[in-house]
């Protein structure tokens, strides 16, 4: 694959010297409005929060630039050439989750002062089940962020002949720069340039596109008509398909309660909000992301007439390569000078605008559940800082090595889905745990300590079908009751210090008999575990490739992770930490 994209490339003409200077413009600028909007950076809650000042409207934008991902961008005009507008339906979801986040989440997060789910998950429900989700979150934006760079790295390569290896390190260079100079002030600041000049960009195509479409907007939208493009609704009730109202509804509306809600890429900014109130608005009005959405849409509509008119061009460009790289071979084909320019800005904001949130969280994340919150904790803001400047840096290669890693397996079938499947991995098991947390039950979070692998094992069972996945399904889920076991052993271990023989001989027949139902119900979950995959593969779920779509697998994880979770948890008093006595 990647020969062919270096055949490919010389069937454009290339980038000129303009281009070149829209393109540095664009990073130097950036990279300056960074530098003076980094602000005070006294101490963790500077760094991490903004002091919680930011104005609800910027932190609003932030949100829609970073939720326009690099995916996106190329992907999104790729479903609607191939198939018709009904990834339109998963706004019904997206919007509805807003709502929920809104009005549910936000004020159980704001009562206290929180810096991520996780950390409102720990006055819950323990310790142990902040770090366990922050390990979640930890490993579904490696993987989502990698496919993510990965896109517009080959898109970059297509377009200027860079190579692939050198894009995601200029891309994953920029992200931790700005991320390092003032935390996630600067992430939420840079985020308005990137967003202004990725629509621009966008707009400029969609405008291009028309004007070089012989009989202009009216001949595009009678072509579209004609090959049934226009087609929002899809009601049929078949799992396999990805955009459906029924995972609109269902898939979209829990995947935007994870990604807005449990996901710390998106929830960070909504902390920094001065209020509440403002939090909500800026929630409630990220919603326009999906008119950005639709000019994707729309711009993948012109490229499906420009290109029954070139159809010519089309088959010769693609003899090497696959059409999904469609966007990125009319960038590279089709657009002047100039122009062009303006559209690998729009890619480089697409891409930087995600990662250089993810990496801000990813740092915040590290650094508060592994670091502060410790038994010998950093208390130093000037160390809690530094901390996370290190931490930025070393995400931002553990990033780019995940990217290149991804590069060597020529991930390019479908990175649109790619994108979407990684983080659906994670977010079942997220959302679940979150959604535990708010249940007013009085339990600890030991159940979450097993019941999310048994969630993130089931999403990647029912997403993977290769021969090597029964072997990590088995051994993963046979460690899981191995540790399980362990911990009723050292808890019985534990009770050496009782002197009394009968008195220690009846604690320890009480901790056995109480623990027996809940080691039938790892063993429960378990075999269901093995059963969604292998039942999954051999077609008595799916259809007779052993697929199903990837929002059905939030559902399944979520439900796996609140039930489990509960009935493997046990009755508690009280949760102590840092923050006290919840």
């Amino acid at each position: 694959m990647h020969a062919d994209l270096l055949a490919a490339i010389s069937l454009g003409e290339g980038i000129g010297g303009l281009d070149w200077g829209i393109i540095i413009a664009f990073l130097a600028i950036s990279t300056l409005f960074a530098f003076v909007m980094k602000g005070r950076q006294a101490g963790a809650r500077d760094f991490f929060l903004s002091g919680r000042n930011l104005p609800w409207v910027v932190v609003c934008v932030s949100l829609v630039a970073t939720e326009i991902s690099a995916a996106g961008f190329v992907g999104v005009p790729y479903s609607v050439f191939s198939e018709d507008l009904s990834y339109l339906q998963l706004a019904i979801g997206a919007i509805l989750a807003r709502f929920l986040i809104a009005y549910y989440f936000l004020p159980a997060f704001m009562e206290k002062e929180t810096y991520s789910p996780y950390h409102f998950v720990g006055r819950k429900l323990g310790l142990g089940a902040e770090r366990m989700t922050s390990v979640l979150f930890m490993i579904g934006a490696v993987l989502g962020q990698g496919v993510r760079v990965l896109t517009i790295a080959v898109a970059l390569h297509i377009i200027t002949g860079i190579d692939v290896s050198l894009s995601i390190l200029t891309i994953t260079a920029f992200a931790a720069l700005w991320a390092v100079i003032g935390g996630i002030r600067t992430v939420v600041w840079t985020d308005l340039i990137q967003l202004v000049v990725l629509v621009a960009a966008a707009v400029a195509a969609g405008v291009y596109l028309i004007s070089q479409t012989a009989g202009g907007l009216p001949h595009v939208i009678d072509v579209a008509s004609a090959a049934e493009k226009l087609r929002v609704f899809d009601f049929r009730a078949d799992k396999v398909l990805e955009f459906t109202i029924w995972t609109a509804l269902f898939g979209s509306t829990f995947n935007t309660l994870a990604s807005h809600g449990t996901d710390q890429m998106n929830t960070q900014r909504l902390f920094c909000c001065r209020s509440t109130g403002d939090a909500k608005k800026a929630i409630l009005w990220s919603s326009l992301s999906q008119g950005i959405v639709l000019l994707f849409l729309c711009i993948g509509l012109g490229l499906f007439a420009y290109y029954r008119q070139h159809a010519d061009e089309l088959r010769q460009y693609t003899m090497d390569m696959s059409e999904k790289e469609l966007l990125a071979i009319f960038i590279a084909t089709a657009l002047p000078v100039g122009l062009k320019g303006l559209l690998v800005a729009g890619l480089l904001a697409a891409a930087i605008s995600s990662l250089n949130s993810a990496l801000a969280a990813l740092s915040q994340t590290t650094v508060r559940s592994f670091f502060i919150n410790v038994a010998k904790p950093v208390h130093d803001e000037k160390s809690q800082v530094h901390l996370a400047r290190v931490f930025t840096v070393l995400w931002g290669i553990v990033l780019y090595m995940t990217a290149s890693y991804f590069e060597s397996m020529q991930i390019f079938s479908n990175l649109l889905t790619a994108a979407l499947k990684a983080t659906s991995f994670t977010y079942g098991a997220l959302l679940g745990a979150l959604l535990l947390a708010f249940l007013p039950h009085g339990r600890d979070g030991r159940g979450l300590l097993f019941s999310t692998p048994l969630a993130v094992l089931t999403a990647f069972g029912m997403s993977v079908h290769e021969a090597w996945t029964h072997w990590i399904m088995i051994v993963g889920v046979a460690v899981l009751f191995v540790c399980w076991c362990y911990m009723l052993f050292r808890e019985v271990e534990d009770l050496a210090h009782i002197k009394d023989q009968n008195q220690y001989v009846r604690r320890a027949w009480y901790i056995m008999l109480a623990e027996f139902p809940r080691t039938v119900w790892v063993l429960a979950g378990s075999a269901l575990v093995l059963y969604m995959h292998f039942g999954d593969f051999y077609g008595y779920f799916a259809d007779a490739s052993g697929q199903i779509a990837w929002p059905w697998f939030l559902p399944v994880g979520i439900g796996i992770t609140v039930v489990l979770g509960y009935l493997l948890s046990r009755p508690r008093a009280m949760v102590t930490t840092e923050d006290g006595v919840d």
